[in-house]
């Protein structure tokens, strides 16, 4: 039975309600203050059902007597009988701060913040409350108990396993606390661990879903397992954001053999985050080249073209136009970069561009899009489709194949973002649907297992670890498109890691420390 079971049936026995009104309110008469005789009137009143009454009288008592702790832990627990949980939560807050010592007062601040109110704010102050809780009463197995739930809402399982197991000591048969424990085993995949306790909980009628998880996990083992991987278990990790790369994502590159040594030559193309990774490679030492195509939507349509033109083809109109903009010189030497590529890295830019509005044929604006509100009465700007992308990189992927049959083929999708759009009034919501779409493509082309064609997750390095670490774009020149030189740095560096010759690395680090030294020389300058 909890605190809160005992506060309500507390001091008084079935049929004597009216005489212990009576004599508490005599008492009361005497001294209005009396902390005894009012919790009994208040106890009394909530038996009855007469919440109102007690919470008035307690309010009244509370307006004279401040500092009476116990009365806020009762106000709040009427408040919570009546089913006004977030206005107990400031009484029940209060008598942790008068009744320090008090288990009673943490654990029902506690359990009303994560299990009844659980706002994100609250839901930390309450298992804050539980921790002293079950600290200032550790043979209580509801404080225990209650701390496993509140911690396990949050993926502390290590913690929630802690307390869950003394609760079980506290009170061996309780199969609630069993099934719990079994989840934060399983939740740390250690299914086998967990099956006992199941088994337990299982026992219990009023717990099916023991049986239902136990049903599952036999048939389970009858097929192949497929392993568990994790989102990071807590903010804190994301402390340490090179680490969080190598055990979050470079899991994905186990046993790869390096593809790039001192002596090899790497082309980058595609989005302007293609120019930023070969110029990082170039100061690790690596031979590396960017081709700045002036497109500035830099599309898998755009750039197809462009390798349609690289290979030859000026037949068609898109092609003709790259012809006539670059010139036979400029397609030779590009021509020649791709030839002697060991490894072409190829950044997926943006999924929406202009296509003319009578053939619905892509159109190549070549630099003019930035007065595209001049032209965008002949052409539409639209989305393209995840099929279309699909086709075009396919199509690009053959391209490279046909000019360099060697070459190993990495793709990225840039995470800079759309700068523009004129088919939706968010540009925001008109990013994420444009390199989602891209992220999909890259998948689906993975998907196809084609020959030497890899993946390396630059966008989720920077958008999906980058939202848990704070700014990644601008902090260089307050730039909301140009992703932080350092995060840059450190896409490299994981590159490196994976798919550099032992060669490579060492010289990454050399230059590692000389950017090092580089900074603190600055970072000594006079302002």
């Amino acid at each position: 039975m909890t605190f809160h079971d005992r506060l309500l049936g507390q001091s008084l026995e079935s049929g004597r309600i009216d005489d212990s009104e009576g004599l508490s309110t005599r008492l009361l008469e005497a001294d209005d203050l009396d902390v005894d005789a009012i919790e009994a009137l208040a106890a009394s009143c909530l038996r009855q059902g007469r919440t109102s009454d007690a919470e008035s009288l307690l309010k009244s008592a509370l307006e004279k007597a401040p500092s009476w702790g116990m009365g806020e832990l009762r106000l709040g627990l009427v408040l919570v009988q009546a089913g006004r949980h977030p206005e107990a939560i400031p009484h029940l807050r209060k008598a942790t701060e008068l009744l320090p010592n008090s288990a009673e007062a943490f654990y029902e601040f506690g359990t009303t913040a994560v299990f009844s109110v659980g706002t994100l704010t609250l839901i930390p102050q309450g298992q804050e409350a539980l921790r002293k809780a079950a600290l200032l009463k550790p043979d209580w197995p509801e404080a225990q108990f209650a701390l496993g739930r509140a911690v396990l809402r949050s993926s502390i399982e290590a913690e929630a396993e802690v307390a869950l197991k003394k609760a079980l000591e506290l009170r061996p048969d309780w199969t609630r606390a069993a099934y719990e424990l079994a989840y934060a085993m399983m939740e740390q995949d250690r299914i086998e661990e967990a099956i006992p306790y199941l088994e337990f909980a299982a026992t219990d009628p009023e717990l099916p879903a023991a049986k239902r998880v136990l049903a599952r996990l036999a048939q389970r083992k009858k097929s192949k397992r497929t392993p568990l991987a994790r989102y990071p278990r807590s903010q804190k990790e994301f402390g340490d954001v090179q680490k969080i790369i190598r055990e979050y994502i470079l899991t994905e590159f186990q046993d790869v053999d390096p593809l790039i040594s001192m002596s090899d030559h790497v082309f980058t193309m595609g989005s302007c985050f293609a120019g930023n990774i070969a110029r990082k490679l170039s100061q690790c030492g690596v031979d590396a080249e960017y081709v700045n195509f002036a497109e500035e939507l830099n599309s898998t349509y755009a750039n197809r073209y462009f390798l349609e033109w690289a290979k030859g083809d000026t037949s068609t109109k898109q092609t003709a136009r790259i012809q006539e903009v670059f010139g036979d010189e400029y397609g030779e030497k590009v021509r020649a970069k791709i030839r002697d590529a060991t490894m072409i890295i190829y950044s997926l830019g943006v999924a929406p561009c202009f296509f003319d509005r009578e053939t619905g044929d892509f159109t190549l604006t070549l630099g003019e899009n930035l007065h595209a509100s001049l032209i965008v009465s002949q052409l539409k700007f639209r989305t393209t489709s995840v099929q279309e992308n699909v086709d075009n990189l396919k199509r690009m992927i053959q391209l490279l194949r046909d000019l360099n049959p060697t070459a190993a083929v990495m793709l990225t999708v840039s995470p800079v973002p759309l700068k523009a759009t004129f088919e939706r009034s968010s540009p925001i919501v008109a990013d994420c649907i444009s390199k989602s779409i891209l992220r999909v493509v890259a998948h689906e082309i993975m998907e196809l297992g084609l020959k030497d064609v890899h993946y390396w997750p630059s966008y989720e390095m920077v958008k999906w670890i980058g939202c848990h670490t704070g700014p990644v774009f601008g902090l260089d020149d307050e730039s909301p498109l140009h992703v932080n030189d350092e995060v840059v740095k450190r896409i490299i560096d994981s590159f490196l890691e994976i798919y550099g010759d032992n060669d490579v690395i060492v010289a990454n680090q050399r230059a590692k420390e000389v950017w090092r030294s580089v900074e603190e020389i600055e970072s000594l300058a006079p302002a």
